[in-house]
């Protein structure tokens, strides 16, 4: 009866361990999954940030560009008013 129980405990134990490692193995590849979003997630905002930096430095220069062009402007009706009443 002993040698049984023990038969029949064998393979279910094994079923056991096995379903143990399967778990084992779901769990590691979740977090796998999980690593490799967290990256992309990252590599994103990086992306993201780079892109506003990048739009920042682009209107700041075309916010130059058109101060200087208004003070041309104004500095060319300046000379034109200057040399009318003089």
């Amino acid at each position: 009866m002993k040698k049984l129980v023990i038969y029949a405990l064998i393979p279910m134990l094994f079923a056991c361990a096995t379903e143990r490692k399967s778990i084992a193995q779901i769990n590691a590849e979740r977090n796998s999954s999980q690593a490799l979003v967290t990256t992309a997630s990252l590599d994103q905002q990086r992306k993201q940030r780079q892109n506003e930096l990048e739009e920042a430095i682009l209107r700041r220069q075309q916010d130059r560009m058109e101060t200087q062009t208004t003070r041309e402007k104004t500095s060319v009706v300046t000379d034109v008013l200057n040399v009318i009443f003089r």
